[in-house]
């Protein structure tokens, strides 16, 4: 009987962690949908000043929307399943998915001369939810890769806008930087070494 009990007791407290997870989970997709907002504001700001050429305008609007839709389709998922694992792969879907959003916006805007490689902390972030510092680390070295691809294709591209120097100290510096932010918030969800 004392067993049934536990069992039980169990049991109750899985549910309650997942719907627990679930919640964060959805409350992570709303942040999403207010990245996207902020995006596009700005998109529309850089509009109304003529900051950007029609076409370079379009390709936001693409990304912003693509973003908008995998959001969407990930808080849609995350609110009818409640599996703790399709929770996770859904999440690293949307980490994928800000990390692909965040190359391009670098690429557009000039490559090394960018100001969007904040946006590569952002997945960083997203990844603590899973509370896995494997997580953490691998979104942060897929950030470090993203960023670098896409500023070496920028400068190959329009050879001439900078030095190779220039671009190789860039390159190191935000991929050590990317993984000092992913170490600290590794080291702050880390529930094994906190206990």
């Amino acid at each position: 009987m004392v067993y049934s009990v536990c069992l039980v007791m169990s049991a109750k407290t899985k549910v309650k962690h997942q719907s627990g997870s679930k919640s964060i989970a959805l409350k992570v997709m709303q942040i999403g949908f207010v990245y996207v907002v902020a995006y596009t504001l700005m998109v529309i700001a850089m509009h109304a000043w003529n900051l950007v050429t029609p076409e370079a305008e379009t390709w936001h609007w693409v990304a912003a929307g693509m973003l908008l839709l995998v959001n969407l389709g990930v808080w849609y998922s995350v609110k009818i399943n409640g599996t703790k694992r399709h929770q996770i792969a859904l999440i690293m879907l949307l980490v994928f998915a800000q990390i692909l959003f965040a190359a391009l916006n670098v690429y557009w805007e000039r490559g090394m001369a960018s100001a969007y490689p904040v946006l590569f902390v952002l997945p960083i972030i997203l990844s603590t939810v899973m509370k896995n510092p494997k997580m953490i680390y691998s979104s942060a070295a897929l950030s470090a890769f993203a960023y670098s691809s896409s500023v070496y294709r920028y400068f190959y591209n329009y050879y001439g806008e900078g030095y190779m120097v220039q671009l190789w100290t860039r390159i190191c510096f935000i991929s050590v930087l990317l993984l000092l932010i992913a170490w600290m918030l590794a080291i702050t969800t880390d529930t094994k070494k906190a206990n």
